[in-house]
């Protein structure tokens, strides 16, 4: 999940700076405007470029089930208390309008969703590291790239942990489905913190921020052509779909 996956695609063999920049600018465009053809058309952007990298929907398939619940739920949300809904669809109170609104903002979340994933799966985190710190203070690049970079981490050791505590009889079915997960979030939450502890005496023993190595990022050509092409996307989407 968001975790780098090897692989000789077109965007492997991009500058991390042009990857940030398309991640940037679908983002931009996809909050700009609610309307679900301009949404659409952002999004089946993304996906061809996602798809065109043979990127594998498997790396992001726990990012994709929370998103797709969370989506329903916003659809039915503001299917139900959308302040400008009028048409009804009897006999259940909801609107058209505000189904429409559910929509359009699950597109807006999968837009994001999968440019990020772009940009993840594409990158070393070690040369995003680098394209980041020439936008943001260098703690905060460090601070963001290892957020993500932990991400699948903890998603294995959390799968790991519920195997052995369910070989030890724990049952997460019924009325303990709940209170089930205490044995599982605990000694998750503990790692979590040793592993940060760990990282920080790590970090602080080479000396981060004194002294670092840099690595040799250059645009090329293809670079610029997708620079270009992104930009031209937005600017055609923009006029012939005005926000």
């Amino acid at each position: 999940m968001l975790k780098y996956s090897e692989g000789e695609s077109f965007f492997h063999k991009l500058d991390p700076r042009t990857k940030l920049f398309f991640f940037i600018s679908l983002s931009v465009l996809s909050l700009l405007s609610t309307s679900i053809i301009y949404l659409s058309s952002v999004f089946a952007f993304t996906l061809i470029v996602f798809l065109a990298n043979r990127l594998s929907f498997q790396k992001i398939k726990s990012f994709s089930k929370f998103f797709i619940i969370l989506s329903i739920f916003v659809v039915i949300l503001q299917g139900f208390f959308y302040p400008l809904g009028k048409t009804i669809l009897s006999p259940i109170p909801i609107t058209l309008e505000g189904l429409a609104f559910g929509f359009a903002i699950s597109l807006r979340l999968f837009t994001i969703l999968l440019s990020l994933s772009v940009l993840m799966l594409t990158t070393k985190q070690k040369y995003l590291l680098e394209a980041l710190g020439n936008f943001i203070p260098k703690d905060f690049a460090l601070s963001l790239t290892t957020a993500f970079r932990f991400i699948p981490i903890i998603e294995e050791e959390a799968r790991t942990i519920i195997i052995s505590q369910e070989a030890r009889g724990l049952k997460r079915r019924g009325k303990m489905k709940l209170t089930a997960y205490f044995p599982i979030i605990v000694p998750l939450f503990a790692k979590a913190l040793t592993r940060a502890k760990n990282l920080a005496i790590s970090v602080e023993s080479r000396g981060f921020g004194r002294k670092r190595t840099k690595y040799d990022l250059k645009m090329k050509p293809k670079d610029w052509l997708v620079v270009a092409g992104t930009l031209a996307f937005g600017l055609c989407l923009l006029f012939f779909h005005p926000v």
